[in-house]
């Protein structure tokens, strides 16, 4: 029965969007071209040494692979680590990766025992992406454990908690693959 009501609405007029879902990346070290830093100018200006203004570059076929993320599962804490004169930050993101599925399955058991670098889409602000790792001190996968929710909490996927050394301001483009 059509009511009229929804007469100018075409397939292509809905996009599939996921709400209270975000965008985070995973790339590994050997997929990079060329890795950007932080570039800082003389004098330095407070915060250009956690700016990465430049993009990196992938080898071909090698770009980040795309995961969908719960938006309201997202957590950081740190802590600082070391002795006195040598302390440093030490980086500890939470995401939830939604879905459980081959594909799911094999990346998530691959980032046990790899090294990669973790993007986050910023949600503040949009055209940043929070990176954790770099090509010198990469992430490491503290621990990885799976949910299974029911109907109403829609939470099946992976939990992933990562360490991290560094944190950065990415501002550069991100091709998926």
């Amino acid at each position: 029965m059509n009511t009229g009501r929804y007469k100018t609405i075409a397939r292509a007029d809905a996009p599939l969007i996921e709400p209270g879902y975000i965008n985070a990346w995973i790339s590994f070290p050997a997929d990079f071209a060329t890795t950007a830093v932080p570039t800082l100018s003389t004098p330095a200006v407070i915060g250009e040494a956690y700016t990465i203004a430049t993009s990196h570059t992938w080898s071909i076929g090698k770009e980040p692979i795309k995961l969908l993320v719960k938006q309201d599962s997202i957590e950081m804490e740190s802590e600082s680590v070391g002795d006195i004169g040598g302390a440093r930050q030490v980086y500890k993101p939470k995401l939830f990766i939604k879905g459980d599925g081959p594909v799911v399955e094999e990346i998530t058991a691959n980032l046990l025992n790899d090294d990669f670098i973790l993007f986050v889409e910023e949600s503040v602000d949009t055209g940043t992406f929070l990176q954790f790792g770099n090509a010198d001190i990469r992430c490491e996968t503290e621990k990885l454990s799976g949910k299974s929710g029911t109907l109403i909490s829609g939470g099946k996927g992976k939990e992933l908690v990562v360490r991290s050394f560094n944190k950065f301001y990415y501002k550069g483009t991100l091709s998926t693959r």
